[in-house]
């Protein structure tokens, strides 16, 4: 995991390093739903949660940066059912998701509705919890490397605002199986 970040640091360097002196910087915040897909979506419901980020544009068309996102899915019925170990009590699940994303977009337009395709990689670190009627609360903890390729479109609403709409396809490298899910992201991004 150090040798894979250190190189991602190599790269965003030599990018920065070679490119023009655009270096425009960009924060946003998004707000998103998490579509739970696989083995995940067996267990789970559709999740809410957002994120902030920040871009630094080494030219008109590509960016980098970083995304901190959190993310809580709810048990379904079933996974509940079964959670409930025959009592009356309904059992509780719950799974959160932070991902801490290294992020490159590229951007095909530079005006006005501005298509993007981009990636992350980086940690995500996650909590389940579970509360089985009778028996108590149990918790587990983790942290896992993901990707995340996106595509979206910024559209400008001023010369400093866009409106942020992308979709992101989360993998996340759990042992035994990926837990996958598909951010679907609406926000605003702020150039400074």
């Amino acid at each position: 995991m150090k040798k894979l970040t250190m190189l991602m640091l190599a790269v965003v360097m030599m990018a920065g390093f070679s490119s023009q002196s655009f270096g425009q910087i960009k924060i946003g915040v998004n707000a998103g739903l998490g579509l739970p897909m696989g083995d995940f979506g067996d267990s789970y419901k559709m999740g809410f949660g957002g994120s902030v980020e920040g871009k630094y544009f080494l030219n008109e068309n590509i960016a980098v940066g970083a995304t901190f996102g959190y993310y809580s899915f709810t048990g379904k019925d079933e996974l509940l059912t079964a959670l409930s170990l025959g009592t009356e009590s309904s059992a509780d699940a719950k799974f959160t998701i932070m991902p801490i994303l290294a992020t490159v977009d590229y951007y095909f337009a530079t005006e006005g509705f501005k298509p993007y395709v981009g990636a992350g990689v980086g940690l995500y670190s996650w909590k389940s919890k579970v509360t089985i009627p009778n028996y108590g609360d149990y918790e587990v903890t983790g942290s896992d490397f993901g990707v995340a390729p996106t595509v979206g479109f910024c559209y400008g609403l001023s010369e400093k605002i866009d409106l942020n709409v992308n979709a992101k396809y989360n993998m996340i490298f759990t042992e035994g199986s990926s837990t996958t899910y598909l951010g679907v992201n609406v926000g605003i991004i702020f150039a400074l």
